[in-house]
C-alpha cells in the first residue's frame, strides 16, 4: 500500500511538472522598440499585411515575422547593434524593404522614408548643375549666357539613338515607381521574359526662308517600330525598324521607305550600399535607389543610300541609309527623388563611317554627341482604374560634327543645339502613350544660313510614342 502511494506521488509530480512546462506565462516590462508605420501614397494605412525582420548577422532566417496592425504599424525589439532589414509586402506586390541602423539598444532614433527629402533635392539640383557645367565646357561663355534663363527655369520646376535621323528612347515604367521621358533614355530595364512593343513618330516641321515654292525642306516624318525583350532582369535587347518620309516644299525630290535597322543591348545596375545588377524584383522602396544603365548598339545598312533625284544626283541627306554600320555607346542614370518626381540623365555618342556612293563620292556624316536630362512629375494615379499621368520636361543637347565629302569638311553642316521638350505620358495597365513638343531653344550652327532643313532649323518637332509590355 505504501509502495502504491509513492508511485502515485511520483506520477503526480511528473505530470504537474509537464503541465507547468507547457503552460503559457508572461511578463510585462517597458522597453525601447522600433516602430515603423507604413502607408500608401494616398495616406491609406498598410493594414494587416505580412512583414519580416532580419537581424544584422542573419539575412536568411527572419528574426521576427508577423502582420502590421490596423494603422499599418509593425514593432520589433532589436538585440544587436547594426543594420536591420524590414520587409513588408501585400498580396498584390506593393511593399517596402527598409534598412534601419541601430546604434544604441537603449535608444532608437525616430526615422521615416521622408528623412532624406532635403538630401534628394540637393542631389537633384547637383545633377542639374552637373549638366550645366558640361554645357559650360562645350559652349562658349558668351553663348551660354543666353541659356541662363532656361537653366533657372529648369531649377524652378524642380527646386536615344540617332536624333539626326529619329530617336528611340530606351526604358519603360509602370503605374508606380520612376517616370519615363519621351526623348531621354531612362535606366529602366525590361522584366525577364517580357516583350515590349514600341512605336514612335517624330514629325519635324522646318523653317523656310523664301516665299516661293522651291526645294526647301518642308518636313520629315520619322517612324520607328521596335520591340524589346528582357533576357535577364538586368539585360534587355531591342530591335528598331525606322521608316522615313522626307518632303521638300515643291515635291521635286521626296523620299520615303524603311531605313537602317538598329540593334541595342542595355545592361542595368543600381546602387544600394554598393553597386549590383538589377535584381529580379524590387519593392517601391528599392525603386528609390540610384539606377544606371550602359548601352551599346549598331545599325545594319538595310536602307537604300543611293536614291537619286530626277536629274540622277545623290543627296546623302535625303537617303534612307548610311551605307555602313554606325555605332552607339551610352550611359543613363535615374533617381526617383520623391514618390512623384523623377530625374533622368542620359549621354551617348554616335559614330559614323565613310561610305562610297554609287556615283563614286565618299561621304561620312559627322559624329553626334548628346547630353539629355529630364524631369518627370506624376500628376495623377488611379489604382482602381490602373491609370497614371506624368508631365515631362526635358533639355536635349546635341553636338553635331561636320559632314565630310571625299575627306573634306563640308560647309553648312554641324553645330550645337539645345532643345527643350514639353510633354506628358499616360499609362493604362501595361500600355503607355506619350506626346510632346520639342523646340530648338538655342543654336550655334556652322554657316547657319546654309543649313535650312537641318537640325536646329525646325519650327518644332512633335513627338508621339506608344508602347505595350506583354
Amino acid at each position: 500500500m505504501k509502495k502504491m502511494f509513492y508511485i502515485l506521488l511520483i506520477l503526480i509530480l511528473i505530470t504537474s511538472k509537464l503541465s507547468y512546462a507547457h503552460s503559457v506565462q508572461y511578463t510585462i516590462n517597458r522597453q525601447n522598440a522600433v516602430v515603423i508605420t507604413i502607408f500608401y501614397a494616398d495616406g491609406t494605412p498598410f493594414s494587416y499585411e505580412k512583414f519580416e525582420v532580419y537581424s544584422p548577422d542573419n539575412k536568411k532566417i527572419p528574426f521576427q515575422v508577423g502582420r502590421t496592425d490596423k494603422y499599418g504599424r509593425l514593432v520589433f525589439l532589436p538585440d544587436k547593434i547594426g543594420n536591420w532589414t524590414v520587409k513588408a509586402f501585400s498580396e498584390d506586390g506593393h511593399g517596402i524593404v527598409k534598412k534601419i541602423f541601430v546604434n544604441n539598444l537603449s535608444k532608437i532614433n525616430k526615422t521615416s522614408n521622408q528623412f532624406g527629402y532635403l538630401l534628394k533635392i540637393f542631389i537633384g539640383v547637383f545633377a542639374i548643375f552637373l549638366v550645366y557645367g558640361l554645357f559650360y565646357f562645350t559652349i562658349r561663355r558668351k553663348k551660354l549666357e543666353k541659356l541662363n534663363g532656361l537653366i533657372f527655369l529648369f531649377l524652378f520646376f524642380y527646386t536615344s539613338v540617332y536624333a539626326h535621323h529619329g530617336v528611340a528612347a530606351l526604358g519603360a515604367a509602370g503605374l508606380e515607381g520612376p517616370g519615363a521621358p519621351l526623348e531621354t533614355s531612362s535606366s529602366a530595364t525590361l522584366p525577364q521574359g517580357k516583350f515590349l512593343a514600341y512605336l514612335k513618330l517624330d514629325y519635324a516641321k522646318f523653317k523656310k526662308y523664301t516665299y516661293k515654292r522651291d526645294d526647301e525642306t518642308d518636313n520629315y516624318n520619322f517612324w520607328i517600330y521596335g520591340t524589346g525583350y528582357g533576357i535577364k532582369p538586368y539585360l534587355s535587347l531591342y530591335l528598331f525598324i525606322p521608316y522615313y518620309t522626307k518632303i521638300v516644299e515643291n515635291n521635286s525630290f521626296n523620299t520615303s521607305g524603311f531605313a537602317d535597322i538598329s540593334l541595342m543591348a542595355v545592361l542595368g545596375f543600381k546602387y544600394d550600399e554598393g553597386f549590383m545588377l538589377i535584381p529580379e524584383s524590387e519593392s517601391l522602396d528599392d525603386l528609390m535607389d540610384w539606377h544606371f544603365t550602359v548601352y551599346g548598339g549598331t545599325t545594319l545598312p538595310t536602307g537604300n543610300p543611293n536614291i537619286r533625284d530626277k536629274n540622277g544626283n545623290i543627296d546623302p541627306g535625303m537617303s534612307l541609309g548610311f551605307g555602313k554600320p554606325s555605332i552607339t555607346l551610352g550611359f543613363t542614370t535615374t533617381k526617383q527623388l520623391t514618390d512623384k518626381t523623377t530625374f533622368i540623365f542620359d549621354t551617348n555618342y554616335l559614330k559614323f563611317f565613310e561610305y562610297k556612293y554609287s556615283d563614286g563620292t565618299k561621304y561620312m556624316f559627322g559624329d553626334e554627341f548628346r547630353i539629355n536630362s529630364a524631369l518627370t512629375y506624376r500628376v495623377l494615379t488611379s489604382e482602381k482604374n490602373k491609370f497614371r499621368l506624368d508631365l515631362d520636361f526635358e533639355l536635349n543637347y546635341l553636338n553635331l560634327g561636320r559632314d565630310k565629302e571625299n575627306g573634306t569638311g563640308l560647309k553648312g553642316t554641324g553645330g550645337r543645339i539645345l532643345y527643350t521638350l514639353y510633354g506628358l505620358r499616360a499609362y493604362y495597365k501595361t500600355v503607355s502613350v506619350g506626346l510632346g513638343v520639342k523646340i530648338p531653344s538655342w543654336t550655334d550652327l556652322n554657316e547657319e544660313s546654309l543649313q535650312q532643313g537641318a537640325e536646329g532649323k525646325e519650327k518644332y518637332r512633335t513627338i508621339f510614342t506608344f508602347s505595350a509590355l506583354f
